[in-house]
């Protein structure tokens, strides 16, 4: 008698599946979420940079991962992608890991009064380096001395220009987008400005006047010698102009460096829930700049009689491929404030620094950037360069209050 068998599809399951069957697109998806996360245990393990290179090889345009897609996609699908695969990695916005949440019991600060200042007891890449169109001067046995940094050229800085170091693609017209009204509406009654810190570890030169014990290279928990210290002074200032805030001192960067700007975006989303009032976010940081030859720079810029640091805004866009859809608001206000400090205080601004990365600035639209000084500068002159910053600053938001 002839005996029925029963079909059976030839799946994954079956003894007689092969892997070559398994689709090239699955295989090459698999290959990419892999290397992903050997990547991402590499950076992790303080590994940032190496890591960071062996991505940008494995997307280039003949490596391993360019190959798999141009197989699939063709050629022509390939235009703009390194950028989204390397930020699939690197760009602490796409995966959250562990942030901070309201819910989860993050502290956050009471809103400040107008006429309290916010002071309590008194780290793209880690050393992402901003030279921008900036000169590094030959070694010189003046600069040159032990434990005192070699000095960077000012930019070109004038109060009738604002410079901008485009890094992306999109035209920009500055003088058009200076003309136009800045949209945004601020409550005198309720916290108008959130100051925070990514990189709340990032310290600056110690010096006879501030020393510190590192937890890292130019690192520190002291928060009295770190970048928050900064953002005290900010609040100070603030509160002196009657401009209400919140300054969350926290860490997000230690003691794991990878996915900081995570924990910092979850943590504003958690602000702006509560206080919804807010339409300001500085995320607060301190510049890295760095030769090959292990030289260390400090920006200067020279206000009256007094030496300070200088400032960049560093602001973020779509040209990354991420949803950033009102990134031109939120670099008016820059232009603004950056207008505000050359009349003010000409060379105390570096070109504003437009980036493909958006740093979780799509939050609000009015969120920035701000590097006060680098790793050459000292405390002190940091701390001087944010109070100019904090009076042009002020001169231009009090203008937005209903």
């Amino acid at each position: 008698m002839q005996r029925i068998r029963r079909y059976k599809p030839r799946g994954w399951a079956s003894p007689h599946f092969h892997a070559s069957q398994i689709p090239l697109a699955i295989k090459g998806l698999a290959l990419i979420f892999f290397l992903c996360a050997v990547i991402r245990v590499f950076s992790a393990l303080g590994a940032e940079t190496a890591s960071q290179k062996l991505m940008s090889g494995l997307v280039a345009t003949d490596g391993v991962v360019s190959g798999i897609l141009d197989f699939e996609l063709g050629a022509a699908a390939r235009q703009g992608r390194e950028v989204s695969l390397i930020s699939l990695v690197f760009d602490s916005s796409i995966l959250a890991s562990g942030a901070p949440s309201e819910d989860d019991g993050a502290e956050l600060p009471a809103p400040q009064p107008a006429s309290a200042a916010a002071t309590d007891s008194m780290g793209f890449s880690g050393t992402e380096l901003y030279y921008n169109n900036w000169q590094i001067p030959e070694s010189n046995a003046a600069n040159n001395v032990e434990g005192k940094p070699n000095i960077i050229t000012k930019p070109n800085t004038s109060p009738d220009s604002i410079a901008v170091t485009n890094k992306t693609d999109y035209a920009v017209d500055t003088a058009a987008l200076m003309k136009e009204p800045l949209d945004i509406r601020l409550s005198s009654d309720s916290p108008a400005v959130l100051i925070i810190h990514t990189h709340g570890s990032e310290a600056y030169m110690p010096d006879e006047d501030d020393q510190y014990a590192e937890s890292d290279p130019y690192r520190t928990q002291d928060k009295s010698q770190s970048v928050i210290r900064i953002g005290d002074e900010l609040a100070s200032e603030l509160a002196k102009k009657g401009i209400a805030f919140l300054h969350d001192r926290n860490f997000y960067d230690y003691p794991s460096y990878n996915g900081s700007y995570n924990r910092s975006y979850d943590a504003v989303q958690s602000y702006l829930k509560r206080y919804p009032s807010i339409r300001i976010v500085i995320d607060l940081h301190r510049d890295a700049i760095k030769d090959d030859d292990g030289n260390v720079y400090r920006t200067i810029a020279q206000v009256g009689d007094s030496t300070c640091s200088q400032v960049l805004f560093v602001m973020g866009t779509n040209a990354s491929g991420l949803k950033h859809p009102n990134w031109k608001e939120n670099l008016k206000l820059a232009l603004h404030i950056q207008d505000e400090m050359n009349t003010l205080y000409p060379s105390l601004a570096k070109p504003i620094m437009l980036s493909q990365s958006r740093y979780g600035q799509h939050a609000t639209t009015g969120s920035m950037i701000i590097e006060v000084g680098s790793i050459g500068n000292t405390l002190q002159e940091s701390l001087a360069a944010i109070r100019y910053f904090a009076d042009a600053f002020s001169n231009v938001v009090s203008k937005l209050y209903e």
